[in-house]
C-alpha cells in the first residue's frame, strides 16, 4: 500500500514484519520531520536532498543505504531505536560537522560517512557490533571520536584519511588496540569515565569536548 502526499512518499509493506519505508522525500524544505509510524528509512530517501536538517522518530529502525548520500544536512538526530545503518547511508554529506551514533546501533555499513569533509566529532556512547570498511574514510576535518563502550570488529581502512583524529576509549580496548595497530593518537578515558557517564547522562548524546578531560594522557 501506497501512502504519499506532496511531499512524503511512504509505502506500507504487507508483511509479517509490517515495516513502513519511507521511499523518498520529494520537496525542498531546510527542516524536514519523518513521519512517526515509519520503521525504515529506504534507499536514496533523501540523497541530493538540499535539507539541512532532518527529524527521525523513534519507530525507525533501519537506515538504508545511500539513504542520505549527498545531502546538504548539517548535523541529524538518530534515535535510539535504529540499529543498522547501511552503506554509504551519509557518504559526502559535506555540511555535516557532528554524529552521535545511537545506543542500539550494532552495525555499520562501509562508507557510509565516507568523505563527510566537515564532521568534526563523533560519539559512541555504548558497543558497536562491526564497522564493514572504510565507514569514516577521508572525514578530513575529524578530530574527536569518543567510544565510551567498545567496537567489536573493524572493515578495511575504516579511519583512513583522517589524520586530524584522536580517538578517546578506554585502555586495552578493542578501540585502543586498532588505535595502537593503525598509528593513530588515542587517549586513555578509563579514569574519567564515572565523569562522562553522569555528563552523557545529564547532557544526552550530545558531542562532549574532551580535550579538558584527558590532558597529558596520549599514546
Amino acid at each position: 500500500m501506497i501512502i504519499s502526499d506532496r511531499e512524503h512518499i511512504i509505502v506500507k509493506q504487507e508483511t509479517a514484519c509490517e515495516d513502513t519505508v519511507y521511499v523518498k522525500y520529494e520537496g525542498n524544505d531546510d527542516y524536514i520531520y519523518v513521519p512517526d509510524g515509519v520503521t525504515i528509512i529506504g534507499s536514496n530517501a533523501f540523497s541530493g536532498s538540499d535539507a539541512k536538517q532532518v527529524f527521525i522518530p523513534s519507530s525507525v529502525a533501519e537506515i538504508q543505504k545511500n539513504a542520505f548520500n549527498h545531502c546538504s544536512i548539517t548535523d541529524i538526530s538518530i534515535p535510539d531505536s535504529v540499529f543498522i545503518i547501511g552503506d554509504s547511508a551519509f557518504s559526502y554529506c559535506d555540511n555535516l560537522y557532528e554524529i552521535t551514533i545511537p545506543n542500539n546501533v550494532y552495525e555499520i555499513g562501509s562508507n557510509a560517512f565516507l568523505n563527510c569533509k566537515n564532521l568534526k566529532a563523533l560519539n559512541f556512547p555504548t558497543d558497536t557490533r562491526s564497522l564493514k570498511g572504510h565507514t569514516f574514510a577521508y572525514c578530513t576535518n575529524l578530530e574527536q571520536l569518543l567510544v565510551y563502550g567498545d567496537i567489536d570488529e573493524f572493515g578495511v581502512d575504516d579511519f583512513i584519511g583522517c589524520d586530524n583524529l584522536t580517538i578517546y576509549c578506554k585502555k586495552d580496548s578493542n578501540i585502543s588496540r586498532y588505535a595502537e595497530e593503525h598509528g593513530i593518537p588515542y587517549k586513555d578515558i578509563t579514569p574519567y569515565t564515572l565523569t562522562l557517564e553522569l555528563r552523557i547522562q545529564d547532557e544526552g548524546n550530545d558531542i562532549i569536548d574532551l580535550s579538558d578531560h584527558t590532558k597529558g594522557r596520549s599514546r
